[in-house]
């Protein structure tokens, strides 16, 4: 579960209990998940592709990489009340 760190540029930060980051990378229209929020760097652990800017909620096919290669998985995104 990721919950609301910090805003950049406007868009929400958000963070897990193991550390981990969800942020918006806005030179590549993408959500990315990683182990840093690395806004100024193309980096990433997972990354989807969302031009209309909010987090994709629901089941989407996003970009992961295992052992070095990037394949295709399903995420399931879901906004829980505070």
């Amino acid at each position: 579960m990721y919950t609301h760190d910090s805003t950049h540029e406007g868009w929400p930060v958000l963070k897990n209990a193991s550390g981990s980051y969800c942020y918006r990378y806005a030179p590549h229209d993408q959500w990315r998940l990683s182990d840093k929020a690395r806004h100024d760097e193309d980096s990433a652990n997972a990354n989807i592709v969302a031009k209309e800017g909010p987090l994709p909620v629901g089941a989407h096919t996003w970009q992961v990489a295992v052992d070095g290669k990037w394949e295709r998985h399903t995420l399931t995104a879901a906004l829980v009340p505070a």
